[in-house]
């Protein structure tokens, strides 16, 4: 039997790297450091539409749909990233996208960069589909109880204002305690509306995602104090967009709410270079981000939605530091 060194003296070791290559379900590129292509397998040209021989020995032919290549890869050595390329037929390919510097690879002008793209279009498919699903359900629900509950509900409370007067002018002592049953109810009437309001937020048009943040500073400002940064209205190009952005504060302010203690939550918007930022901050007890779990609904929700925005989704906290949720993204998908 050969010795490992054997084997890769025979070149058996070089088969086996072009069947794995011919194999991968990863589109996988090496380029030297003028952006030549040095390698480029059969699911490389699947994804993008070029072949290995319009490819190799020439520039680096992928191109993203939005920012620029350099940005692209510089943020993906850290952290794969989910992006948005041209297809060579001009249609869009989602993927996510690794990249690697590898010093000392031969490559006509090292450094070597190693390259690796998946197809995500299935996976953002089911994403869309999901968070369209959870709309849905959000939007029928605050209708239900608007139009509905609350209307039963204030006829509870005007049923039972009504009975208070006429026991009240018949001089029972009864009539106080109903009146501030009332009362109860007409606090119960309020507090649905409001939970409607939120879960079926005011019609996000175009323009509406400053007037839903205001409105949702305006309830959450019920509880504990809340501020709104927006130097001037940052108009987006369709509703979902604006939707999904609405989503992400609302999502983060309830969480702050519910677990953090904070004495005061910012919303900020705004935009620069049609990218806009949205920033949630909060001055509660925090928690440590590096081990946070990552399956609860809220914040597997946050991320669906900063990537539908063809965003990225930062979360900075620590314990007692406050959380400081950032989702950048383009004003146009």
């Amino acid at each position: 039997m050969k010795s490992p060194s054997a084997l890769a003296n025979s070149g058996c070791d070089h088969r086996v790297m072009n069947v794995l290559l011919a194999m991968s379900p990863f589109g996988i590129i090496v380029t030297d450091s003028e952006n030549q292509v040095y390698l480029w397998n059969a699911q490389a040209e699947a994804l993008f539409g070029y072949s290995a021989a319009e490819a190799l020995g020439r520039q680096l032919p992928i191109r993203p749909a939005a920012g620029s290549l350099a940005a692209q890869l510089s943020a993906a050595e850290l952290n794969p990233i989910d992006a948005v390329f041209l297809h060579r037929d001009g249609s869009l390919a989602e993927v996510s996208l690794w990249s690697a510097m590898v010093p000392g690879a031969d490559v006509p002008v090292p450094p070597a960069r190693l390259i690796m793209v998946c197809d995500i279009a299935e996976r953002k498919f089911l994403e869309r589909a999901l968070l369209g699903a959870i709309e849905s359900e959000s939007r029928r629900l605050g209708m239900e109880l608007h139009d509905h509950l609350s209307q039963q509900l204030l006829g509870a409370a005007f049923g039972t204002i009504a009975l208070a007067s006429r026991l009240k002018r018949d001089g029972s002592p009864h009539a106080a305690a109903l009146e501030q049953l009332a009362t109860t109810i007409n606090d119960a009437v309020v507090e649905t509306r409001s939970i409607a309001r939120g879960l079926n937020p005011v019609e996000l048009d175009s323009a509406g995602l400053d007037a839903a943040l205001r409105d949702l500073v305006e309830r959450v400002s019920a509880a504990i104090p809340c501020l709104m940064e927006c130097a001037r209205p940052v108009l987006l190009a369709n509703a979902t967009s604006a939707l999904h952005a609405y989503r992400i504060a609302q999502e983060a302010a309830s969480n702050a709410l519910t677990h953090s203690g904070a004495r005061q939550i910012t919303i900020s918007l705004s935009e620069a270079r049609d990218q806009v930022t949205l920033e949630i901050h909060d001055d509660g007890c925090g928690f440590d981000a590096a081990s946070a779990s990552e399956t609860g609904i809220g914040l597997s929700c946050i991320k669906y939605r900063a990537r539908a925005l063809g965003g990225t989704l930062r979360i900075d906290s620590g314990p007692n530091s406050g959380t400081l949720v950032v989702c950048e993204f383009p004003k146009s998908p």
